[in-house]
């Protein structure tokens, strides 16, 4: 099960991010975090056929995409990647690299992403047409590029050759052009030729790391808020993996439960990211804190919060389930004064995405 669930968040995290990088620009790299998404969703056709039949050969492939890494994570780091990180497919990246620089785009970087089982980055951008190209190399797929341009307000333009993007996954104020084995030298035409007059922004070289991670993290972000993904979205990935697969409506429920299981564990991970971004914490306070950090959020059921009072009762002891429900946080801070508890949990702030949440420092 745990299998299962990884790769639907993958596919969530990366479709999602792809979708969402592409079509929100919320990162100031405009499509950079498609190529994420792209190879998320793939792995998302892999889980959905998995879930349908648990094919051995899918089953295979899927192991091997998940090999070093721990499932999906709700933020990624991009590390330079070194003279022996050539990625599966060289040559394709190399050639569409020089595709782009003949064009007039400059090279940015080439990065390795970790948390992405491995995923080679190659970032390029135009600063004097205010647009930007990321070329992905994943080992379990042919690789892909996107054209984006982002505005000031985080809203994307792009023009993606991945065959993961979907409509449902873009948000407002965002629009993703998908157009399926491209030439560069098109997408860049369609891209000046259909980019809305806008106030977009100038992606530089000192500027593209940052930018690729925070478009990750919004696009993760918009995905653990979505919280789920539809029927259509499960067929489109398992098409890709098998056009031939006949799914039931069972195998694409279950499929989709697994996702929002997914996405619903990354809520902590992201609220902490938020709160230490938005918030002026001093680095030795963070450190004694944060083993010890409590995220209570909206999405939190009763007995979770009871659960998680009932950790710190008095042996013997434990919460009362309250007569009528009330809201994860008002509760929890009824829970802490009825039971005396105050003293064991430090307020920390709030944050109100991925969804809003208070954050505390518990008992040692």
């Amino acid at each position: 099960m745990k299998f299962l669930i990884r790769l639907v968040i993958l596919f969530g995290v990366l479709a999602g991010t792809a979708a969402w990088f592409l079509s929100n620009g919320a990162l100031t790299g405009s499509g950079i975090l498609q190529g994420i998404g792209l190879a998320a969703i793939i792995l998302v056709g892999v889980i959905v056929l998995g879930v349908a039949w648990f094919c051995f050969k899918i089953y295979r492939m899927v192991k091997g995409a998940m090999a070093g890494g721990g499932g999906m994570v709700a933020r990624v780091r991009l590390v330079t990647a070194e003279g022996d990180d050539e990625g599966a497919h060289a040559n394709e990246t190399a050639a569409l690299v020089s595709h782009f620089e003949a064009l007039g785009f400059q090279r940015a970087g080439r990065f390795r992403i970790d948390e992405l089982q491995g995923l080679i980055l190659d970032a390029l951008v135009k600063p004097d047409e205010e647009m930007a190209a990321a070329i992905y190399d994943h080992p379990n797929f042919p690789a892909f590029y996107d054209v984006t341009a982002i505005d000031h307000e985080g809203n994307c333009f792009t023009i993606t050759t991945s065959p993961l993007s979907h409509a449902d996954n873009v948000p407002n104020g965002s629009e993703v052009k998908i157009a399926l084995g491209l030439p560069v030298q098109e997408a860049v035409r369609r891209m000046r030729a259909e980019r809305p007059e806008g106030n977009w922004q100038v992606l530089e070289h000192d500027s593209i790391v940052a930018a690729i991670e925070d478009a990750y993290a919004r696009s993760m972000d918009h995905q653990i808020r979505r919280g789920t993904i539809g029927h259509s979205y499960v067929r489109q990935i398992a098409a890709l993996s098998n056009p031939k697969a006949e799914l039931t409506d069972d195998m694409i429920e279950s499929a989709i439960k697994q996702h929002e299981a997914g996405l619903r564990a990354l809520i902590d991970e992201a609220c902490i990211a938020n709160f230490l971004k938005t918030h002026s914490l001093p680095a030795a306070e963070w450190e004694r804190a944060r083993d010890h950090v409590v995220v209570v959020h909206d999405r939190m059921e009763i007995t979770e919060i009871k659960s998680l009072i009932d950790a710190h009762m008095p042996d013997g002891q434990e919460a009362k389930l309250p007569r009528e429900p009330l809201p994860p946080q008002e509760m929890f801070l009824k829970y802490l004064e009825k039971y005396r508890l105050m003293g064991k949990f430090k307020y920390l702030g709030a944050v109100e995405s991925p969804v809003p949440a208070r954050l505390f420092r518990g008992p040692d």
